[in-house]
């Protein structure tokens, strides 16, 4: 069985919770009329403390779901006490890489990826329940990269909220005008290799 490490914040202790490598749409939708309840009243408290919600907080994974019609998309989810902790949608299409010694080699596309929202800052400042979720999310895409016949090379469009954490680890490649003007990050395949081996890189 798959595993992926998570930090409990209230405990400081790291869990063992399990990577579900790839999920059916149904139990996408599922997940996220699950975050979505949880979200709405998240974002009712936001509102009467006048505090911002995540750039994300518009997302529907029904509407992501509907990617997985196609054999070239995936969902991989982690899950921790009978709940999705986090979700992944990734695509394996022959996407050629960005960097300049990743010409002509394809990268594996990470479309999106999200934290329950019970787990982020964002929603729940101090009271968020686990760390770890975007690092093992990661280290997923990059095993599924290595799958592929990738070499660990993936890449990613990220939101201004997350372009800290993914510049810790990837190369940024700038704002992609044609990508809703979000930035380009890019993992190489050294880098990939040093992540798998611990982390951050």
């Amino acid at each position: 069985m798959n595993k992926a490490q998570l930090w409990e914040r209230k405990t400081d202790q790291i869990v063992s919770a399990e990577l579900l490598p790839e999920m059916t749409p149904e139990q996408v939708v599922q997940t996220g009329e699950h975050w979505q309840r949880f979200r709405v009243q998240a974002r009712e408290r936001l509102r009467r403390e006048r505090a911002s919600v995540p750039e994300h907080d518009h997302w529907n994974w029904d509407e992501k779901s509907h990617y997985l019609k196609f054999t070239a998309y995936r969902c991989l989810g982690i899950r921790y006490d009978d709940e999705v902790q986090g979700l992944m949608m990734i695509s394996t299409l022959a996407v050629e890489g960005r960097l300049p010694i990743h010409k002509g080699k394809p990268v594996l596309y990470v479309k999106y990826i999200e934290s329950a929202p019970w787990n982020l800052k964002g929603y729940m400042g101090a009271e968020a329940r686990f760390g770890g979720i975007g690092i093992s999310l990661i280290r997923a895409a990059i095993a599924a990269s290595l799958e592929e016949e990738f070499r660990g090379r993936i890449a990613l469009h990220s939101l201004p909220q997350s372009e800290p954490f993914y510049a810790r680890f990837m190369e940024d490649l700038g704002i992609d005008l044609d990508v809703e003007k979000l930035r380009y990050f890019e993992m190489s395949e050294e880098r990939a290799v040093k992540f798998m081996k611990g982390g951050d890189v």
